[in-house]
């Protein structure tokens, strides 16, 4: 085919392609115009406003109130005085107090158990006869210094008459009166008796040394005899003080020695509660009480005997109190002293006494604050003034809260903290008198984000309670 005829072909197809395509065309032309002719009538939709009143936050107003500091620590209760019953003496068990039993509370002064004395008895008597035997030599030798200067005075008086006899007698043979005999005879006279003399002056100087060592077997005999007493008296045990029998290991009958513990007993009139508290729970009740915020008082160097003083003169009131069964009984202590340091949990003891633990209280059961027995104690610091209160809640990490400012908005700021209680704290500085606090998690909390407080009068109330005193310490 030439390029005349190709033309002449092309043009002839061009219309039967054009009716192939108008049948579809034409409803889609149709559907097009339709669709924009819909939406030309159609109203514009109303738009919605922008929500401006933003998150909804729980507040709670801060405002300067008085709050009890509290703080609770948890101990083993503890007698304060305990008794051994050693036996001093050996011996066999005579006689037993019927009442020696455990858990038995007995009297000041009673028998508790007899040990045999009879062997003790006999070394008493014995020692007394030797006691009565250097009496005896005392008053033997006594008599016999009597005796002695008695002879002593004689013999003088006989020396001084043969002294004489003999210057007469030496006169007279100096005048041929007596011979040389006679003169050797009154002199060898003379010299006798001064012996007697010196012998009797001998024994005067003798005895004050026999004396003396007979008194010093007279003070050994004393004190033999004295000791013999006591051991007598030993095989007797009674009671020091009023007392509950803890521990018993001895039976009547039963051979004893001296040195042996045969039983243990817990003073009644006083126990001890050795509480355990965290160093910070111990300075939340250390506060002056005309501080604002509870600062901690700062005294330097703290001993535990000073810290002891210091909660006492605070007048640091304490509560003990025994759960048992669902049923709890609480005593009234008193902080006495500052207790050891446990090397495990690193906290410090604080000591509360309670007198007559035995008396019954209301609450029961237990009625009885017995020694072994894991107590609850509180203590309650003196009313502080001045604290602005918020929830230890709504204290975010690194000391920070979240404020309601002006305009409803999301704040953030740093706050220093007095006094740290469980529920709450008062806080120094970041917040004012009539600041609200959000208490509410707020995830995320954006800087000057919009929010909507809504006052909860359930938790103000609830601050209340634990400002008061009244709420749950732990």
């Amino acid at each position: 085919m030439n390029e005349v005829e190709s033309s002449i072909y092309n043009q002839g197809s061009r219309p039967r392609r054009w009716r192939r395509i108008l049948p579809v065309a034409v409803p889609v032309g149709v559907a097009l115009g339709l669709l924009l002719a819909l939406r030309a009538g159609r109203p514009e939709p109303k738009r919605r406003a922008v929500d401006a009143r933003g998150a909804p936050v729980r507040v709670l107003k801060v405002t300067p109130r008085a709050a009890v500091p509290r703080a609770v620590g948890y101990g083993v209760v503890e007698a304060a005085y305990e008794w051994e019953l050693v036996a001093e003496v050996s011996g066999r068990v005579v006689k037993m107090n019927e009442d020696l039993r455990v858990g038995q509370v007995i009297e000041r002064g009673a028998t508790l158990l007899r040990i045999d004395p009879q062997d003790y008895k006999l070394t008493e008597k014995q020692r007394r006869a030797s006691l009565q035997n250097v009496q005896a030599q005392i008053q033997q030798l006594e008599l016999q210094r009597r005796s002695v200067q008695a002879n002593l005075k004689i013999e003088k008086q006989s020396l001084a008459l043969t002294e004489r006899e003999l210057a007469r007698t030496r006169s007279l043979f100096a005048s041929g009166s007596a011979t040389q005999a006679d003169v050797d005879s009154a002199q060898r006279s003379a010299l006798t008796q001064r012996s007697a003399v010196q012998s009797l002056e001998n024994q005067l100087r003798e005895l004050p040394a026999s004396m003396a060592g007979l008194r010093a077997q007279l003070q050994e005999s004393k004190v033999s005899l004295e000791g013999a007493q006591l051991d007598v008296g030993r095989t007797e045990i009674v009671a020091p003080f009023d007392i509950r029998i803890r521990e018993l290991s001895i039976q009547p009958r039963e051979l004893v020695t001296a040195g042996q513990t045969l039983a243990v007993a817990d003073g009644i009139a006083a126990a001890e509660v050795p509480a355990q508290l965290t160093l910070g729970a111990l300075q939340s009740l250390l506060v002056e009480s005309s501080t604002v915020g509870g600062r901690v008082r700062s005294e330097g160097v703290q001993t535990p005997s000073a810290l002891g003083r210091q909660l006492r003169n605070l007048d640091i009131r304490a509560v003990i109190r025994i759960e048992s069964g669902g049923s709890q009984a609480s005593w009234a202590g008193e902080v006495t002293r500052i207790g050891t340091v446990n090397a495990t949990t690193r906290t410090i003891g604080v000591v509360v006494t309670v007198g007559e633990p035995l008396d019954v209280v209301e609450g029961s059961p237990p009625p009885l604050l017995l020694s072994g027995m894991y107590a609850e104690v509180e203590f309650i610091g003196q009313r502080q003034g001045g604290c602005l209160a918020v929830p230890r809640g709504a204290i975010r990490a690194g000391n920070q809260v979240y404020v309601v400012s002006e305009g409803s908005r999301l704040e953030r700021r740093e706050v220093s903290i007095g006094l740290r209680q469980a529920n709450f704290s008062c806080v120094v500085e970041g917040v004012a008198d009539g600041d609200s606090v959000i208490i509410t998690d707020v995830q995320p909390a954006v800087q000057g984000m919009l929010v909507l407080p809504l006052e909860d009068g359930t938790a103000t109330e609830s601050l209340l309670r634990d400002l008061s005193g009244e709420g749950d310490a732990k």
